[in-house]
């Protein structure tokens, strides 16, 4: 595919997410439509070792009447260990300020802990001396890549004014799967492939709380690898949540998301 063909089509995939997010807003009451950013650099110190940072701005350009829009950076360093070919071990630390137009701002400080299994495995390439990050880079063993991610967090946010100071744990469950579509790998340079995966948000505060699903996420969109370097994605995002009584989800947002990658 031409680079003037993968520009079309990002730009198609861009509009038909944009579309989705107004037509699926009518009959509901009004859910929020938002813009997210994710720049990310990754860094292979090892075969096993990847340190990562994530920059991730947010803006609610749509919301209920009355209700105020947002601003929001997030930024997110991390630390993964492959443990195995199929297990990573993750640590992150999530700092984020939200400033939003009635002035109740918002600081949040969040650590979270979890595993990655890797369903169909991967390749650890071993260490070569001198080599370059591509030299390191994990190869799935097969053209799709499943895998799911478990994670625990705990929340904290600062409020301005008088409101208090809240905490809380959370439990959650991502399930992935990529697909390239013009390469035989995800790995190969000039691989359009198609990300999705599917995400449960379950609180932690009580025994009321075990196994309820407050919130359930879906993303799915269009990932380009230009080369090792660097990586491209356009992601429609929708997110429902659910209250304590059990009943069904309620459309909370939904974003596009675009996301930039650069490995070293």
């Amino acid at each position: 595919m031409t680079r003037s063909a993968m520009i079309r089509r990002v730009a198609q995939t861009i509009g038909a997410a944009m579309w989705l997010m107004l037509a699926a807003s009518t009959g509901y009451a009004q859910p929020s439509g938002q813009v997210w950013t994710n720049v990310t650099s990754d860094w292979l110190s090892t075969e096993r070792l990847t340190y990562e940072l994530d920059l991730e701005p947010k803006s609610q350009v749509v919301s209920a009447p009355g209700q105020p829009l947002w601003m929001n950076l997030d930024v997110t360093p991390s630390v993964a260990y492959a443990a195995t070919g199929w297990l990573d071990l993750i640590g992150e630390l999530t700092t984020g300020y939200t400033d939003q137009t009635d002035n109740h701002n918002t600081f949040e400080a969040t650590v979270r802990a979890g595993l990655q299994f890797h369903i169909l495995s991967r390749v650890i390439q071993p260490h070569l001396a001198g080599g370059r990050g591509a030299d390191r880079e994990k190869l799935p063993l097969r053209r799709a890549v499943v895998s799911t991610l478990l994670r625990v967090e705990q929340r904290n946010f600062v409020y301005g004014g008088t409101t208090p100071t809240e905490s809380s744990w959370r439990f959650r469950d991502r399930v992935e799967f990529d697909y390239p579509l013009n390469r035989p790998k995800l790995t190969m340079d000039g691989a359009v492939y198609l990300s999705n995966d599917g995400e449960a948000f379950v609180p932690l505060a009580s025994a009321a709380d075990a196994g309820r699903v407050s919130q359930f996420r879906i993303r799915t969109g269009i990932g380009y690898r230009q080369s090792f370097a660097w990586r491209f994605e356009a992601l429609y995002i929708w997110t429902g949540t659910r209250n304590a009584d059990g009943s069904g989800f309620t459309v909370a947002s939904h974003a596009l998301d675009v996301r930039i990658k650069r490995m070293f």
